[in-house]
């Protein structure tokens, strides 16, 4: 899969870049969705009245608000985490490779 070129370099064919390309375009766009559906749920936990101010004298709505906001972080976290760290570990196994 490696070519060596004539100064003793190597690169990857055109067979094997196309595949790579996509695959991290595809993860990019799959993280910044998910990441931007992680704002929203963080975004919403913040935004309308209170939902059921009677029950437990309005802790339930603090208590679903805190769980939305937690979980957009998460969520957005995790799509950080899941675009970061296989492109990382590639780039460590380049590195390897070559010294």
């Amino acid at each position: 899969m490696m070519d060596i070129n004539s100064n003793g370099t190597s690169s990857l064919s055109q067979s094997v870049k196309l595949p790579i390309i996509v695959k991290v375009i595809g993860r990019i766009v799959i993280s910044v969705l998910i990441a931007a559906f992680g704002f929203c749920l963080a975004f919403m936990s913040t935004v309308g009245p209170t939902i059921a101010p009677e029950v437990w004298a309005g802790d339930l709505d603090m208590l679903i608000r805190l769980s939305v906001l937690g979980l957009g972080f998460l969520t957005m976290i995790a799509a950080v985490i899941w675009l970061v760290f296989p492109m990382l570990k590639w780039v460590f196994t380049m590195f390897k490779e070559q010294f």
